[in-house]
């Protein structure tokens, strides 16, 4: 999980990568929502976050250098990868109680899927 800022969004996103796997991003907003409003404007535009990686995979990403922290750690460690992003305008306490909520939901999610 990669924690971030956004200065400009009107509410908690994240950008979620999965390969084949149950997707958490409705889950982790849920527990987030409890403490600032979900952007759903931004969601719309996380869902092409996948298919960043899908063509991301085929260009040779080594000339360009221009991936995100989540879209490369998607495209060379791991199986799932999640960006969250908390607005810059709400209460500081506020966006740290709803990344904990995030990452607490994400840990709960990983742990009940364990075999």
């Amino acid at each position: 999980m990669c924690l971030h800022e956004d200065y400009d969004a009107r509410g908690v996103y994240l950008y979620e990568a999965c390969n084949r796997l149950p997707r958490f991003c409705r889950e982790l907003l849920v527990g987030a929502a409890n403490y600032i409003r979900i952007d759903k404007c931004r969601m719309l535009e996380a869902r092409g976050f996948d298919v960043l990686r899908i063509i991301a995979r085929r260009i040779n990403f080594t000339k360009f250098r221009i991936l995100t922290e989540g879209m490369y750690l998607a495209l060379h460690h791991s199986e799932r990868t999640i960006t969250t992003e908390t607005p810059s305008e709400y209460d500081l306490g506020k966006r740290i109680q709803a990344q904990i909520a995030m990452v607490q939901r994400a840990v709960e999610l990983s742990m009940s899927r364990c075999p």
